[in-house]
């Protein structure tokens, strides 16, 4: 999975099932990137990242969208999110967005 390759490259990984305890878990922890799936159980992804575009702290973390959606670019654009990455992307690629 994506969060056992990230943890396998040393990064810290938290993972949410759906977007119901997100706002929970910004306040638990300060996380230096959120990556966000477009297409989530209860909530988009992109929608999520126009709420996170509110929150105090939001330059000191970057949000990066993924998709396999054909709409992903304008999705980005419109939540105005650091990053997007099409699925399917090279690991590498995600890589070199977090360094």
């Amino acid at each position: 999975t994506l969060s056992l390759f990230l943890e396998e490259e040393s990064f810290k990984v938290k993972t949410l099932k759906n977007a119901l305890g997100f706002q929970k878990f910004f306040e638990k922890f300060s996380p230096d990137v959120v990556l966000l799936d477009v297409k989530l159980p209860d909530e988009d992804g992109d929608v999520i990242a126009q709420k996170l575009k509110e929150h105090p702290n939001r330059e000191k973390f970057k949000v990066i969208l993924m998709s396999a959606w054909d709409d992903l670019a304008n999705r980005a654009e419109s939540a105005e999110v650091d990053a997007y990455l099409k699925k399917p992307f090279h690991l590498q690629s995600l890589l070199d967005l977090l360094n």
